[in-house]
């Protein structure tokens, strides 16, 4: 019942976007893709 009930949150939709559909982005872009960052001093 809870399962079913949390379920039933997670994939409400709004805009065409579920809570679930955003956790699985965060998901993945914090913790499952690696993220490259490169560094330069600002140009004079």
């Amino acid at each position: 019942m809870i399962l079913t009930v949390l379920f039933a949150f997670l994939s409400i939709r709004m805009e065409g976007a579920s809570i679930l559909d955003f956790l699985r982005c965060a998901v993945c872009f914090l913790f499952l893709h690696q993220q490259y960052y490169e560094w330069r001093a600002p140009q004079k």
